[in-house]
């Protein structure tokens, strides 16, 4: 082999490496799914530590940024607007997107569904963002970790799957670009793990 063409070769074998590394997708991280099989609901239910990745900074110091300078110009609906505006988004909106997500591959696949209103179902999948990138010009990206819990008994970890991560598809303004990651992220979810490791 030419020197040449052995530099494109190990070129190449970096560049599968690359990909595969960044299209690794959701993996295991401990305990055993598989308790679930038989189960046809799903609780839904997002949790939030501010300090998770927002568009390359800790989310509270972002949050923190954006109302200062709201106050310090008085825009005070604006502000309100703001606040109230992320605190339906993160409770409604955005674990109604994965669930949209899950239901759009899982209801028509096995007859299971997930919401975050299916209180009395037997389990319960805590969503955790490690990262949102919300867009702009372009789509947004999220990268969750999902923990199953007992509805009844949320210390009882079932288990964690971590590594789901999604890219939205919708433009827009940013509650819709987000919800859209939120979306294909729960059918990431369903289709790449739940339903090829898990429930198959």
């Amino acid at each position: 082999m030419s020197v040449k063409r052995h530099h494109n070769f190990k070129k190449a074998l970096l560049i599968l490496a690359a990909a595969s590394l960044a299209f690794a997708g959701p993996k295991l991280k401990s305990g055993d799914p598989s308790v679930i099989k038989g189960e046809k609901a799903f609780n839904v239910e997002m949790v939030w530590d501010n300090n998770f990745d927002y568009d390359g900074d800790p989310f509270n110091e972002y949050y923190e940024k954006e109302t200062a300078k709201m106050k310090k110009k008085n825009e005070t609906e604006d502000l309100e607007k703001f606040e109230n505006e992320w605190k339906e988004w993160k409770a409604e909106s955005y674990p109604d997107g994965f669930s949209q997500g899950f239901n759009s591959f899982l209801e028509e696949k096995m007859g299971i569904t997930a919401s975050r209103e299916k209180t009395d179902a037997k389990y319960t999948f805590v969503i955790e963002t490690k990262e949102l990138n919300p867009g702009g010009m372009s789509t947004a990206e999220v990268n969750v970790t999902v923990s199953i819990v007992e509805t009844e008994n949320r210390s009882n970890v079932i288990a964690v799957i971590e590594g789901i991560e999604a890219g939205g598809r919708l433009p827009g303004p940013e509650k819709v670009r987000v919800q859209d990651a939120y979306r294909m992220a729960g059918t990431v979810f369903a289709r790449s793990y739940l339903y090829k490791k898990v429930l198959k």
